[in-house]
């Protein structure tokens, strides 16, 4: 069999919409219908659209899984933007989406090596920031309300 018909069956059982494969393929709607007819004939299992699993939920399971954001974004070859899409969509269908918790501020996370001891020249490099900034970012903290540590010199 050909091996385009075989890609495009594939992608259509993974969950790639008849549109979606239009456009990667560029066919038109009539070509699509002559490949799957083939692959029927050939006895090729051609999912049908309500077991074939969309790929937004492909992509929530993989989220409520914990895999890494930057993971799904290459697993998936999708954008950022793309992500939050998906996301969106399982959520207004009812489906649980995980929280995840963000990743605390820069200058939260210099703070706190601040506070545990970590030395300044070592907060410098591991942020890569210079001595105006670490100061800067403790003020803000300061400001806030939060604790920082006083160090001797």
């Amino acid at each position: 069999m050909n091996k385009k018909i075989e890609f495009i069956v594939e992608d259509l059982n993974n969950g790639l919409s008849k549109e979606e494969i239009l456009k990667k393929y560029n066919i038109k709607k009539s070509s699509l219908q002559v490949y799957l007819s083939i692959a029927k004939k050939e006895g090729i299992e051609i999912k049908a659209r309500e077991k074939a699993k969309p790929k937004y939920m492909q992509v929530v399971e993989d989220w409520n899984n914990g895999l890494p954001k930057e993971e799904i974004l290459e697993k998936y070859n999708i954008i950022n933007k793309n992500l939050q899409t998906y996301l969106s969509q399982a959520r207004k269908r009812g489906i649980e989406v995980k929280t995840r918790e963000k990743a605390k501020p820069k200058f939260m996370q210099v703070v706190e090596d601040w506070n545990n001891g970590l030395p300044e020249e070592e907060i410098l490099v591991k942020y890569n920031i210079v001595k105006i900034n670490l100061q800067t970012y403790l003020s803000k903290a300061r400001k806030q309300g939060i604790q920082v540590i006083s160090k001797e010199n």
